[in-house]
């Protein structure tokens, strides 16, 4: 579980998921909290995750090269939730 400074809380635990709490929206699961700044980039990155693309290089890859192409990937999917595509 994790609580916002406001008093709001997200339960990280469970499937991945996409929630919206507070007018954002998170994916959630596993002890995952990401946020995303639409409905269509949290189901984005959910999907992302559920396949993951992503989520399997965090638990499984122990090399440093291979960490930082998975952190090069974060921030590159950070990005783009920041700045949507046309």
């Amino acid at each position: 579980m994790t609580q916002f400074s406001d008093g709001a809380s997200l339960d990280t635990t469970g499937e991945i998921r996409v929630e919206e709490s507070g007018g954002s929206f998170y994916v959630l699961g596993e002890g995952l909290l990401l946020p995303a700044d639409t409905r269509e980039a949290a189901d984005a990155l959910c999907q992302d995750v559920k396949s993951q693309i992503i989520y399997m290089n965090m638990k499984v890859l122990k090399s440093p090269g291979a960490r930082s192409r998975v952190n090069a990937a974060l921030e590159e999917i950070a990005a783009e939730i920041e700045e949507p595509r046309p």
